[in-house]
């Protein structure tokens, strides 16, 4: 059965109607994601504004000799030093959060998460010390002062699981 004119054009109409409702709510989306997007933005500019102003602080004391003398920075550990500090810590704080989650996580894979983060930390494109040497040493330190009864990798997962975060990163 053919459609009448009338109903073609009612036809037509509703699909003109249905495409411009459809373009109103696409452009009203993008507006959102904008009007969301330059929220983030000014928030962005706010921090960057902030550290600009402190940035800009610290240098004038600089300049006029008012610095904060010896730091974490300077003085007691080289650049070298330093690089190793922040692979080692970073490594050391992942592989524990990794074995946390997953007390049963293999070796390799609580290796693959001091790696991804070591070198995530920096930026660099090796470890400078690789993983199973920290292994080593760990294990040697933890069975030497008798928290661990032998010097396995599963000795040492279950003292991690056992033990709190802090206490083993200060150790």
């Amino acid at each position: 059965m053919a459609l009448d004119q009338n109903t073609q054009t009612a036809l037509a109409q509703e699909v003109r109607r249905q495409q411009a409702a459809l373009r109103v709510e696409s452009i009203k989306g993008q507006m959102t994601a904008l009007g969301n997007a330059a929220q983030v933005i000014g928030s962005l500019s706010q921090d960057a504004g902030r550290q600009y102003v402190s940035a800009h602080q610290e240098l004038a004391a600089l300049q006029i000799g008012a610095g904060p003398g010896l730091t974490s920075e300077f003085g007691q550990y080289s650049t070298i030093d330093q690089l190793l500090r922040a692979e080692r810590f970073a490594g050391k704080a992942a592989s524990i959060d990794a074995i946390k989650a997953n007390p049963q996580i293999s070796e390799a894979d609580a290796e693959a998460a001091w790696t991804t983060a070591a070198l995530a930390e920096t930026g660099r494109p090796a470890l400078v010390v690789p993983v199973a040497s920290y292994s080593v040493l760990y294990r040697a330190n933890l069975l030497a002062a008798g928290l661990i009864p032998v010097a396995t990798y599963e000795a040492q997962r279950a003292w991690i699981v056992a033990t709190d975060k802090d206490a083993i990163l200060g150790i």
